[in-house]
């Protein structure tokens, strides 16, 4: 798995981990650090474009609604993830025949209930969990084909235990948003460091 430097990416695709960390950054006195730190990159993200003078694009997958906003209204849950991600440039991506057909042709390392069970093993889930280790993984899985599908420069994603890990068996670029990766000053951020990210995850 590569990822590009940010300041290309324009093309961002954002998990469920993220959006609700956003949310919980927006919260009347807001302290935890890493919920802050993903409103400041989500927020520097927006503010800023893109090496080419591109402005970012921001993608959020249908099944993240329905994970993250099912105590929401139906009608207000887009409008929840706008204003928590406080951009114009945000796209909501349905799961589709196309991101379908992606997973089938690509995915065959973690397809099937034998490998996924493989699979949740080596992610260290315990045999009486593996039936929601099979569902979690493969709704990471449609997240990120979505991400692919779209040919998104980065994922972002704040999951270690299980998005993180299927984006590099599956080799989707794929960064965790956790303030220790990134090199940021008060205003910018201005590096994420890729190498440390893998070898720690």
């Amino acid at each position: 798995m590569t990822i590009k430097p940010i300041k290309d990416w324009g093309h961002i695709f954002l998990d469920s981990s993220v959006i609700i960390n956003l949310i919980l950054s927006l919260k009347d006195g807001a302290t935890d650090p890493v919920a802050l730190f993903t409103n400041k990159l989500i927020t520097y993200l927006n503010d800023s474009n893109t090496g080419s003078e591109q402005r970012r694009q921001f993608y959020v997958s249908s099944i993240t609604i329905s994970e993250i906003l099912s105590k929401v209204d139906t009608g207000e849950r887009p409008k929840a993830i706008i204003n928590a991600i406080n951009s114009e440039n945000v796209t909501f991506v349905a799961f589709d025949n196309q991101i379908a057909e992606l997973i089938n042709d690509s995915y065959h390392s973690i397809l099937g209930t034998t490998l996924l069970n493989s699979f949740a093993r080596e992610l260290s889930w315990p045999s009486h969990d593996l039936v929601l280790a099979r569902e979690w993984i493969t709704k990471d899985t449609m997240i990120l084909a979505s991400s692919q599908y779209l040919e998104c420069d980065v994922a972002l994603t704040l999951d270690k235990k299980t998005m993180y890990k299927v984006a590099k068996k599956l080799a989707v670029p794929c960064a965790l948003t956790f303030p220790d990766y990134f090199d940021a000053s008060e205003k910018f951020i201005i590096g994420y460091h890729h190498d440390k990210a893998m070898a720690n995850n």
